[in-house]
């Protein structure tokens, strides 16, 4: 797909014929148009032309500058080269950017230095050669990065004589699984890398965080015509990099009183979220067909956990059902710490009179902390209160010891009611179940609020009587669950090197698993 301005409006996609993953593309002149001089200029064009795709559950093709640097779309004529990862080598031909058809034969251009899933290929022209950026080894402990070039863009390929030229595996860093580099070039000429890493925690490594992005310093090195990429220093990632810039705070706070969510929300398989209202101060859910232990669309909305040792918390006001023309049999709202639908632990206010003749009381409403881990689904610690207004919090606790047999740390669950003084803790479990190395993804951990409901839900009652009407104004019928006050962010007061120094549940009901 093409455009003028990656806002859009964008072009109907063209498709290309391939069988694998990690396409990308390198655009180059027409044919009998003058080829890219080799100097400083086609270079620093030739590596903007070369883009990869993000290593999500789809992919697709971004269009970068041709060589020409005209900003057109893609017009009869217009030529790029398309390589990608068929799990065993890099491959690529020619096609015409208009059409996607081949324009030439496909070619075999490098499997690697052995290592396993050669893939997310990059190719930069530098001088007089093309540079071939490959990642091997698969995105786990032995990820790394390796490097070939060539005087032509089919190859053949040399590699590079100290491969792989970026990698941590078999290091105790904080930084692991380091691969699948970019090279970037400043305007003061200044080379860099952005990778992929993970920072897991404890002695066997334990992921929360999902996936990161790094930067690394590059340097061109060896004679002038034929110089080699060194990556930073010893062939290692830093956490910091030394240069100047305003760090980003992973604090957040909203108020919901703009009638828009923040872009940093998200959404599980949707990006209309049609059961969620915002504004005057809260974000309203109303449940949907879907619950959280369902690979649909559940009443959710969360943000990434982005520290080790980090927070949330809410305040969760439930509509008394009863009183709508759309009762549920129960409702209920809280906050959940998810990694997928099978793996995800959840702090919840629920209406447990809600469509029946129980009367308002202290045993009305039940906020629970119930775990979800393949395939079992356990409630772990619960306690009665007599409003069904609470304010919930996740707190994140990471374990810093590297003992083998230590875990990734905990999460734990509290609930605060507002007419009583101090937090009650209602329980802390194992953070490693949601882990990738448990759990499977690279994704982390997203923290979020959802709202569900036993009988009637958005899909089949709400969608003509719920949340919003036809003209997107809110219909008045369906209960839902109101969200205030949300803040969330990174507290590096609470770490953790021993499960023993963790803090016990503070009244009965609470549980430590």
């Amino acid at each position: 797909m093409t455009a003028q301005s990656a806002a859009g409006p964008w072009s109907d996609p063209v498709r290309i014929a391939g069988s694998g993953w990690d396409p990308s593309l390198v655009f180059v002149p027409r044919e009998g148009a003058v080829a890219a001089r080799d100097d400083g200029a086609s270079h620093r064009a030739s590596h903007r032309a070369s883009h990869g795709v993000s290593h999500g559950a789809s992919h697709g093709v971004s269009h970068g500058d041709y060589l020409a640097g005209d900003g057109r779309g893609a017009d009869a004529g217009d030529r790029a080269f398309f390589h990608y990862s068929t799990g065993t080598s890099i491959r690529g031909f020619f096609i015409d950017l208009s059409t996607g058809e081949p324009l030439s034969d496909e070619v075999e251009l490098w499997a690697g230095t052995g290592g396993n899933a050669p893939e997310g290929p990059h190719l930069y022209l530098v001088g007089g050669y093309w540079y071939l950026v490959i990642a091997e080894g698969g995105t786990s402990a032995g990820h790394a990065v390796t490097v070939a070039r060539s005087t032509a863009i089919e190859g053949p390929y040399q590699p590079h004589p100290d491969n792989p030229v970026l990698t941590h595996r078999g290091l105790s860093s904080p930084i692991q699984s380091v691969g699948h580099a970019d090279l970037v070039e400043t305007p003061n000429g200044q080379w860099f890398a952005v990778v992929l890493g993970s920072r897991p925690l404890g002695g066997h490594g334990y992921q929360l965080l999902g996936r990161e992005t790094f930067l690394v310093s590059v340097s061109w090195q060896g004679e002038a015509d034929a110089r080699w990429p060194v990556f930073g220093t010893d062939k290692r990632v830093a956490l910091t990099t030394g240069l100047a810039g305003t760090p980003v705070s992973s604090a957040f706070a909203d108020d919901f009183v703009s009638g828009t969510l923040d872009p940093g929300w998200l959404f599980i398989r949707t990006a209309h979220p049609t059961f969620a209202r915002v504004g005057n101060g809260e974000l309203a859910l109303a449940p949907t067909a879907a619950t959280l232990d369902d690979a649909g669309t559940p009443a959710f909305v969360g943000r990434r956990q982005s520290a080790h040792s980090y927070f949330a918390e809410v305040t969760v006001r439930l509509d008394d059902a009863a009183e709508h023309d759309d009762a549920a049999e129960s409702l209920e709202g809280g906050l959940v710490a998810r990694r997928d639908e099978r793996h995800h632990y959840r702090i919840t206010i629920a209406d447990r009179g809600a469509g029946s003749d129980a009367p308002p009381g202290a045993d009305r409403y039940a906020v629970e902390v119930i775990t979800r881990i393949g395939d079992l689904t356990q409630v772990v610690a619960g306690a009665s209160v007599s409003s069904g207004a609470v304010r919930l919090k996740v707190q994140a606790v990471p374990n810093l010891e590297t003992n083998p047999i230590t875990g990734s740390g905990f999460f734990e669950f509290s609930y605060l009611v507002s007419d009583e003084a101090g937090w009650h803790m209602l329980a802390t479990l194992d953070s490693r179940y949601l882990s990738t190395e448990v759990a499977a993804g690279f994704t982390g951990t997203v923290i979020g609020m959802y709202a569900h409901g036993a009988r009637r839900t958005h899909d089949d009652a709400y969608a003509a009587n719920g949340m919003y009407s036809g003209d997107g104004g809110r219909a008045s019928t369906s209960p839902a669950a109101h969200f205030s006050g949300w803040r969330s962010g990174a507290d590096p007061t609470r770490t953790s090197t021993s499960a023993d120094s963790l803090p016990q549940p503070s009244n009965s009901e609470g549980t430590r698993v």
